[in-house]
């Protein structure tokens, strides 16, 4: 029996792909704390390393912060358009 090939990308190649568009947007940088935690699933050390800041508890505020307000998320969900 052949074995059958796919020509999708990994999840885990998808998911890079999509951290690296993120990292190059030209926005705010709590935008793409926030792209980077709901897009690419990223936890608040992941995003820490990705995008070189250095304190984590700021990284979580801003997501609680987006979570409290929708028409934050929306923007934010625009700019991946």
């Amino acid at each position: 029996m052949a074995e059958e090939t796919t020509t999708a990308p990994a999840p885990n190649e998808e998911m890079e792909a999509k951290k690296k568009q993120i990292l190059q947007l030209t926005c705010k940088v709590h935008e793409r704390t926030w792209l980077l935690h709901e897009i690419c699933l990223l936890t608040n050390q992941e995003i820490k390393t990705a995008m070189g800041r250095s304190n984590v508890g700021a990284i979580g505020n801003v997501i609680k912060d987006y979570n409290e307000h929708p028409e934050k998320i929306t923007k934010a969900k625009e700019l991946l358009k």
